[in-house]
């Protein structure tokens, strides 16, 4: 009854309602622009005060016999059962009155069982007979249709309507910046003027992305992934949210929104796109590799007499052959041991956003009871890595001078991302290698080096004696001052530690590193020791570059070093290819090679340009030079005497075998230049005879017999033997076949043929046709 009272006071204003509620969403009156939305606002509220002065008033609240009656009469109860359930008899002293009132009150009873709900009154029909309430409602709907999720904007801007987009702002109302970090290398994008971004944005962890709003009705908030914040109010009179994007493990998609009041301005979809650690591994066989594999494959006899005894019980081995293959062929390259005792790792390294190092890790096996001294190695470098990329690189290291060299470690090679995030290789566990020293002293040297390893207190009386010895026979070291004076130092360290420090081990283990440093100066110069330095400058500027408050004198200090020690590098080891090379040594790199491939103007504008980007704070660019200097070196770092790859022997080969087809074709050449000039001599001799008449008188007075005439231009017999150019054709073909041949191997090699190597081909069949 009350809801009929409030729809009989209220269904005029609700339906006026409806009808602006429809044309503020379809617009109708922003096509006269500001003015058409103020005035459509005006009626809307003038409508609104007449319809509730005019209906409001007419509202009555029920009274409970009105209640009473409405149940009654819509249940058709016959005598008011329950108006009268609180009536009493008047004559209660007579007992046929209370009879009768009692039989009246269980009639009464059974007649309010019979009550129920009663039904809604219709009523509307009578005061809107011609129903401009249903085209209230299909406004609507058609309002809903056309505005979908923006219909609340346009209720509250018909309703209010102010500048809630800004438009008379002189800058964009809403400018929302998304600002990735900085080792993700992506642009800033900036999106302004857009009440909905059409496409999902892609944020990447650890983005910051901030909002300026300009011309704001009421204080503005975001909803951001359904959690509210209020902006913050700026100098400008604009307001600000800011926002850091979390680190995540998957990707996961949420909504912004910035709102005023219950007005929408803004609203963007996102994904936030997660760093994934990184991804480190061997590199994979190229088919190269496994093609080269299946070629070292040893020859299996597969019906041997024995294998036939022992295959008796009928039993397949297939299968056993096959896991046996696959283990004699791993699908990716092992580690390497070079001829100098260094490891080299085939590495395949990848990250979403690039690698930043690769951590080496090394540690005793600890199944070994007994060790000499020594102490794990954690050595980091610079990778630097392209994003999204399989960055292959083969970092070399050398333990050699290690004192665990000959013993059981295992390794652990990490890969860190620009936020830390880190993967590792299964650990390797192998046996450190050693370096093969041919000089006796040298030699000597690192056996007394082990000696106080392993026993570092008792061991010092016995490696004295034994460098006294040494000392002695300086010709057995050419007479080097350093060397002497180093393993002077090294005797005398340990003399005046066994007098007066004797439980003091620090003097053995300065004594042990001069030891490694004196055998290999007497057994390759300074190449060894100038490689090392060289490695111990990287490694001081790589620490350096992770101190934010690195100065000017640290960073001018630090390339001064890395100069110094790159300059006596690249001297010593240009020293050895020399050597090397005039030795007859076949090199992977020769002297010539090392000048183009290091030029010292390059090398010196490379490192230039490093040092400026430390002084400019550009710490990323610096390590990522960094990084390429050591791949560089790395390339540089193998023993400079290994045998040429086969593509490389190839291309040898190939060039001698084009030099003497070059000089065979020379020859040639020369022969049949020879050929047409001593045939052009004899056709003119042939010409100038032909100019004198034959004397037949003479030739009857001779009485030659039967001899014929002089031969004529006409029936001149052929040329000599020596003028016939098949025999030069003959010569030209095969050159052109032995040409071919090496055009084969090239495609098999190359994988293609050489463009110029095919107009040489046509070129000889030409002469050859010509010949």
């Amino acid at each position: 009854m009350c809801a009929e009272q409030f729809t009989a006071a209220l269904w005029r204003l609700f339906f006026w309602s409806l009808f602006f509620a429809g044309i503020w969403m379809l617009t109708l009156p922003a096509l006269f622009e500001r003015e058409g939305m103020v005035i459509a606002s005006i009626i809307f509220f003038l409508g609104i005060l007449y319809f509730l002065f005019k209906d409001i008033r007419n509202f009555k609240w029920p009274r409970k016999t009105d209640i009473i009656r409405r149940i009654e009469t819509d249940s058709h109860l016959s005598h008011r059962p329950l108006s009268g359930a609180e009536d009493w008899p008047v004559a209660i002293n007579e007992p046929d009155a209370i009879a009768l009132w009692q039989i009246e009150r269980e009639r009464k009873e059974k007649e309010r069982r019979k009550a129920g709900l009663i039904s809604w009154h219709s009523f509307l029909s009578q005061k809107d007979p011609y129903a401009f309430r249903l085209v209230a409602i299909l406004v609507l709907i058609a309002g809903i249709a056309v505005a979908g999720r923006d219909w609340n904007n346009r209720v509250i801007e018909g309703i209010l309507p102010l500048d809630w987009y800004g438009q008379d702002s002189t800058v964009a109302p809403v400018i929302v910046t998304i600002t990735p970090p900085e080792y993700t290398q992506i642009a800033q994008s900036v999106i302004q003027n857009n009440k909905k971004t059409a496409e999902i944005q892609d944020i990447p962890s650890g983005s910051s992305v901030e909002i300026i709003m300009n011309g704001a009705v009421t204080h503005p908030y975001a909803i951001n992934d359904e959690v509210s914040e209020d902006f913050t109010l700026i100098e400008d009179g604009g307001y600000n949210w800011s926002w850091t994007v979390p680190y995540l493990q998957n990707e996961k998609t949420a909504n912004i929104q910035v709102k005023q009041f219950y007005f929408k301005n803004f609203e963007m979809d996102y994904k936030i796109i997660p760093d994934t650690p990184p991804g480190i591994s061997f590199q994979p066989l190229s088919e190269e590799d496994i093609a080269k594999l299946q070629e070292q494959k040893p020859v299996i006899e597969a019906e041997r007499p024995e294998d036939k005894l022992d295959n008796s019980s009928g039993e397949d081995t297939t299968i056993e052959n096959e896991q046996s293959e696959e283990e004699a062929h791993p699908a990716h390259k092992e580690l390497s041991i070079l001829p100098d005792g260094q490891i080299q790792f085939p590495l395949s390294l990848n990250d979403d956003y690039g690698v930043k190092s690769l951590t080496l890790k090394m540690h005793l096996d600890p199944l070994l009871i007994e060790a000499p001294l020594g102490e794990d190695i954690v050595e980091t470098r610079s990778v630097m890595s392209p994003p999204k990329t399989d960055f292959n690189m083969a970092p070399v290291y050398d333990f050699t001078g290690h004192s665990w060299a000959g013993l059981p470690v295992s390794i652990d090679l990490v890969a860190t991302d620009k936020i830390g995030q880190e993967s590792a290789l299964d650990t390797i566990s192998l046996t450190l290698p050693e370096r093969e020293f041919n000089h006796p002293v040298a030699k000597r040297l690192v056996s007394l080096r082990k000696d106080l390893a392993w026993d570092p207190l008792s061991a010092r009386k016995k490696v004295i004696k034994e460098l006294t010895q040494i000392l002695s026979f300086p010709q057995d070291f050419e007479s080097d001052i350093v060397v002497f004076l180093s393993l002077r130092i090294a005797a005398s360290r340990l003399y005046y530690a066994q007098e007066f420090s004797s439980q003091d081990i620090r003097s053995t283990r300065e004594a042990m590193a001069l030891l490694w440093d004196t055998a290999l100066r007497i057994e390759d110069g300074n190449l060894s020791l100038a490689a090392r330095n060289l490695r111990y400058a990287q490694m001081n500027l790589e620490s350096a570059l992770m101190d934010e408050n690195l100065s000017e004198e640290r960073i001018s200090a630090l390339m001064s070093e890395l100069r110094q020690a790159m300059g006596e590098y690249l001297l010593e080891f240009k020293k050895e290819l020399q050597k090397k090379f005039s030795e007859g040594e076949e090199l992977l790199l020769t002297p010539d090679m090392l000048d183009e491939l290091m030029n010292p103007d390059d090398l010196s504008a490379f490192l230039s340009q490093m040092e400026n980007e430390m002084r400019q704070g550009e710490t990323a660019n610096a390590q990522n030079m960094l990084s390429q200097l050591q791949r560089m070196l790395d390339m540089l770092n193998p023993n400079m005497a290994l045998p040429m790859p086969e593509d490389m022997q190839f291309m040898e080969k190939s060039v001698s075998a084009l030099q003497q087809l070059i000089d065979k074709q020379k020859q040639l050449l020369t022969q049949t230049e020879q050929q047409a000039e001593m045939a052009k001599k004899f056709d003119n001799d042939q010409e100038f005879g032909d100019l004198i008449p034959p004397n037949m008188e003479l030739f009857m007075q001779w009485d030659l017999g039967e001899m014929p005439p002089p031969p004529t231009a006409k029936n001149r017999p052929p040329p000599p033997p020596m003028f016939d150019t098949t025999i030069n054709q003959s010569e030209q073909n095969a050159l052109r076949y032995v040409l071919g041949q090496l055009m084969i191997d090239a495609s098999e090699m190359l994988g293609k043929i050489p463009e110029k190597m095919g107009l040489a081909e046509r070129e000889m069949l030409y002469s050859a046709d010509n010949l």
